[in-house]
């Protein structure tokens, strides 16, 4: 209630030469569909631009934390090197490993230029009333790997919502075709406002009782081609589905007021606009 009780507010509604996407950015059409379902998803990038923030993942530009390894000490000590979103995902492959996250280490590359182009800051300064806005890059690896439930979990792959900030929001761009088959990104419409008082309290939540309890008709399944965006307040519930034949590769941008909670994460910049 405290988080929601300040309205957005169309403070900079500048049009710019859209340089990134398909379509042209209507900022109050994104606004009003953030405010009242808790995402947008109309957007898609270019296909240029798509295969160039593809380009911009190899071991120079990012930092790779792979996730559930027991024997795989090597790939940690970073003596794997690739040159490709497609080589990392051969790789992730071969080792069977279930999920990964690389994070932006190179502060001048693409990728970052993408992020804080002026047409998704004026999104995202409008929707935070705020310039004051931390920022941090990473792209999600998931792979179809049966998984326990403690590893579904610590891959965000129950329901659950994000708490780093004041308020902040997430741009999902997915890199490959994502159907049911790859993990599907999911998200519970309007429960970025409103939610029951055991869900605030749980970390992670089993989807039969999000369904019993909000009902099938508020959950919005993400199938969508790759370089299809996904514009998303994250304190709603949400999860990424488990990889079932494919493998699910997914940019995330995050912005969100003043600094995260996660203070000593080296990957998170700040961008005074």
């Amino acid at each position: 209630f405290i988080r929601n009780f300040k309205k957005i507010k169309i403070i900079n509604e500048k049009n710019y030469e859209e340089l990134y996407f398909k379509n042209k950015i209507d900022i109050k059409e994104i606004l009003l569909k953030l405010e009242n379902n808790g995402f947008n998803d109309e957007l898609k990038l270019k296909e240029e631009i798509l295969i160039q923030l593809k380009n911009c993942i190899n071991d120079q530009n990012c930092f790779v934390d792979y996730k559930g390894l027991d024997k795989k000490e090597e790939l940690i000590n970073g003596k794997i090197k690739f040159n490709s979103l497609d080589e990392i995902i051969s790789l992730t492959l071969d080792n069977k490993i279930k999920q990964c996250v690389l994070k932006l280490k190179d502060n001048n590359n693409f990728l970052k230029e993408v992020a804080l182009s002026k047409s998704l800051l004026n999104v995202v300064s409008n929707y935070l009333n705020t310039k004051n806005i931390t920022c941090k890059i990473e792209c999600f690896i998931s792979n179809p790997f049966k998984a326990n439930i403690d590893e579904m979990k610590k891959n965000a792959q129950y329901f659950h919502y994000d708490c780093d900030y004041k308020k902040f929001l997430k741009i999902f761009i997915y890199l490959n075709d994502i159907d049911e088959n790859s993990g599907p990104h999911i998200f519970i419409q309007n429960t970025h406002k409103k939610k029951f008082f055991k869900h605030i309290l749980a970390e992670r939540i089993d989807e039969d009782e999000i369904l019993e309890i909000y009902g099938e008709a508020k959950q919005k399944k993400f199938i969508k081609n790759a370089g299809s965006v996904i514009i998303e307040d994250t304190f709603g519930l949400h999860k990424g589905a488990i990889p079932k034949t494919k493998s699910r590769a997914m940019l995330v941008f995050e912005y969100g007021v003043g600094e995260s909670i996660l203070k000593n994460d080296q990957y998170f910049f700040s961008e005074f606009k």
